[in-house]
């Protein structure tokens, strides 16, 4: 029996050391889960959250700020590009007396004139200025000048 009950010792202390092993790696995550927890549980103070709750305002408010400044450059630009194009008479047609730059579509030729009334274009010429009839005028455009000159210049 001496042989066995060693034997029975010696599994079951293989066991033991086995279960303490266990034990250690358990308890050594059990540390961890527990350190996880109280990271997880941390809630800020009233002032911390009032804080963030400012700063969190403070940057919605930049953001406003900036959408606004956006917009306004948006219009901006439209306005810039607007003073550009080609404008479709059907569209609108420039102020009487104004000069403009319009097309004449049945000859392909851009002339430098203006709109005295209605279906009555005048472009310049050699000392004189010339009746265009409307039918043929699709589109016109301002008149850009550098910034040194003024648009009194031209009228």
């Amino acid at each position: 029996m001496c042989i066995t009950e060693n034997r029975d010792a010696q599994r079951l202390v293989g066991q033991v050391v086995q279960l303490q092993s266990k034990l250690k790696s358990l308890e050594s995550e059990n540390k961890e889960l527990e350190a996880d927890c109280k990271i997880l549980t941390v809630r800020p103070t009233l002032a911390e959250f009032n804080l963030l709750q400012s700063e969190l305002d403070k940057a919605k408010e930049a953001l406003k700020e900036a959408e606004g400044a956006l917009v306004d450059s948006v219009k901006l630009f439209v306005k810039e590009v607007d003073k550009h194009r080609w404008i479709p008479v059907a569209e609108r047609l420039p102020e009487r007396g104004k000069q403009v730059v319009y097309c004449d579509m049945e000859t392909g030729y851009v002339y430098v004139g203006y709109l005295n009334k209605p279906n009555q274009w005048w472009y310049f010429g050699v000392n004189t200025d010339k009746e265009i009839a409307e039918k043929d005028i699709t589109h016109w455009r301002p008149i850009i000048l550098p910034a040194s000159e003024s648009a009194e210049e031209l009228e």
